[in-house]
């Protein structure tokens, strides 16, 4: 790659002297474009499309890196241009959009289908190294960072099997686990130790649990002789709300009038 610098000169086939209004680098094989300006003011400078040379490169590079007016040179305005925020905030995202997808595809490759990760398991660090300078005059916003990403990878079926043993350890003495719903296991991150590789989760599941018979809080003595809907509405009002109820002989339509008629399990 070859940088020239600002006000480097541009020489036409009849000595006419430009110079470029700033610093470009010229990739191998590759062209850029650039604002020219002449050495002095005077309707002379304008010409049609032609070759410059660059005088102050070595001869031998000359015919190799040179510059090409398409259109010919006349009288023109320079535009400037002012970095804003606005630009820096584009460029920042476009910057963050690459990564997230080429951070994905990177991390995902390395991995078998049972572990690959989703977008939300993807966690990425970004350092400003430089940026341009907010008003400055150019036509370019350029943005260096340095990003560092990481993966949350876990099989989900541990994570179900850990939640699980989780859940079970914090039932009390008198608790049994019914039910445990797998299919709608989420969770949050707490803390992040990417040295350690280590992850501290917060998860929310969710399962039906039920007490051992004489320690439910229900009391016979209020449902005496109350019909199936009243029951119901019963067991509700003290936090129970899912249950079953049989009566028997089947043709009976309330509960019996003794509370050693009435069993709970």
């Amino acid at each position: 790659p070859q940088v020239l610098v600002a006000n480097t000169r541009l020489l036409t086939p009849d000595n006419q002297l430009f110079r470029i209004s700033q610093r470009v680098e010229i990739p191998v094989g590759g062209q850029v474009e650039v604002w020219a300006q002449a050495d002095q003011p005077g309707t002379e400078y304008i010409s049609q499309p032609t070759n410059l040379t660059i005088p102050g490169l070595w001869e031998g590079l000359q015919s190799m890196i040179y510059a090409q007016s398409k259109d010919g040179l006349k009288m023109q305005s320079i535009p400037k241009y002012t970095v804003s925020q606005n630009n820096l905030d584009t460029v920042e995202q476009q910057i963050k959009n690459q990564a997230e997808t080429e951070a994905l595809t990177k991390i995902n490759s390395l991995l078998p289908d049972n572990l690959k990760i989703t977008p939300d398991r993807l966690f990425i660090n970004y350092q400003t190294i430089s940026a341009s300078p907010l008003n400055q005059e150019s036509a370019q916003t350029t943005l260096r960072q340095k990003i560092t990403a990481h993966g949350l990878i876990f099989d989900q079926s541990d994570l179900v099997k850990a939640s699980q043993e989780k859940f079970q350890n914090q039932l009390q003495g008198n608790e049994a686990l019914l039910d445990f719903d797998d299919k709608n296991i989420t969770y949050r991150v707490l803390e992040m130790n990417s040295e350690k590789g280590e992850v501290i989760l917060e998860v929310a599941v969710s399962g039906f649990i039920s007490s051992q018979a004489g320690h439910i809080a229900v009391d016979k003595e209020k449902i005496i002789g109350l019909s199936q809907e009243e029951i119901a509405a019963y067991l509700n009002s003290v936090g129970i709300d899912r249950f079953q109820i049989y009566f028997f002989p089947r043709w009976l339509k309330t509960a019996p009038k003794f509370t050693d008629h009435i069993i709970i399990k």
